[in-house]
């Protein structure tokens, strides 16, 4: 998957603070917003080349498209993209009464930023897992990642409870294939799991690593499909999301900016 960094047109006026999405409508009734595309021979003086923005659907992206208020261009600040590697039970909200949250590992560097605020985690993983976690500041970016109907996939690294067999494997690799009836747990409501591709460490001895592709990422899913077959979970690792994969030399607890 090729990510799209577009976003709402008034999510970017508000960024560099010419208005509030709330003012947004009365915004462009006394000025003209346009876009032309960069690259543009030029765009500041032929006509043609620019887009007027006539509604808040109107989706811009910084990368391809250069933003004109009233005929001035404007700087927009690009977006923060943090990577993290998540220990266990450190849980992905900004507050927690009973544990760490991803933000406590955030250096001085980002959290005197002036977009902190905004930062959220695109992609959430249980306390009880580990790994790749992405923050950003970019909600229409983090929201594309969530998606079901996006279909971005997510690559985990398993470790089993019990070894699975050479014999064992092929019935393992079909069951997340074909999808996998999971009963009701605690805050998980029952669901048949979408086709999930399964491998395994070493491809012909008895094994208990495996790696598993999901599309979805429903309430504690992984763990609750192994069980389903009669296996536990003991450590679940996220290495990847779509084409963001976690750096081999970003120790646990620690993070780094992601450059799109």
């Amino acid at each position: 998957m090729i990510f799209d960094f577009s976003e709402p047109v008034d999510h970017v006026l508000s960024r560099v603070g010419l208005c509030s999405d709330r003012s947004f409508k009365n915004f462009l009734r006394t000025h003209r917003v346009e876009v032309s595309e960069k690259g543009s021979e030029n765009s500041s003086t032929v006509s043609e080349t620019f887009i007027p923005v006539t509604s808040r659907d109107f989706l811009f992206n910084a990368s391809t498209k250069n933003l004109f208020v009233d005929g001035k261009e404007i700087t927009i600040p690009s977006h923060l993209y943090v990577l993290l590697n998540k220990p266990v039970d450190v849980v992905c909200s900004r507050v927690s009464d009973k544990h760490k949250t991803v933000f406590d590992f955030l250096p001085s560097e980002i959290k005197n930023h002036p977009f902190y605020n905004h930062l959220h985690v695109a992609g959430r993983l249980d306390s009880d897992s580990r790994g790749l976690v992405l923050l950003t500041t970019n909600g229409n970016f983090s929201a594309s990642l969530v998606k079901p109907e996006t279909h971005v996939e997510k690559t985990y690294r398993v470790e089993l409870k019990e070894k699975i067999s050479s014999d064992e494997k092929r019935d393992y690799e079909k069951a997340f294939a074909c999808g996998i009836e999971l009963p009701a747990e605690k805050k998980g409501e029952a669901f048949k799991t979408k086709p999930a591709v399964l491998s395994f460490e070493d491809s012909v001895a008895d094994t208990e690593v495996a790696f598993v592709k999901i599309t979805e990422g429903k309430f504690r899913q992984i763990r609750r499909m192994f069980s389903v077959l009669g296996n536990e979970v003991k450590d679940l690792k996220r290495i990847s999301i779509g084409e963001i994969v976690l750096p081999e030399d970003l120790a646990e607890g620690q993070c780094k900016f992601w450059e799109p």
